[in-house]
């Protein structure tokens, strides 16, 4: 709905994880530099206000978000 194949917001989410994979590599297995991971979370926070406002009543169900990425709930 908000991040659908091809879109800029699709191209720019899989950028960070290109630059993830290339700081993984200099930095260790799963450690990302300070500063990427500081810029996703403001991409995500966007994405997330983004999807709200395209939602119908601007709720959001986080943790059915958190079960699809099988991140644990919080």
């Amino acid at each position: 709905m908000c991040c659908p194949p091809r879109s800029r917001a699709r191209r720019a989410y899989n950028t960070f994880f290109r630059r993830g994979k290339r700081d993984e590599a200099v930095l260790g297995k799963g450690n990302w530099s300070p500063e990427l991971v500081d810029q996703f979370w403001r991409f995500w926070a966007l994405l997330v206000h983004r999807a709200q406002r395209i939602e119908e009543n601007g709720r959001l169900d986080v943790d059915e978000i958190y079960k699809m990425f099988g991140w644990d709930a919080q």
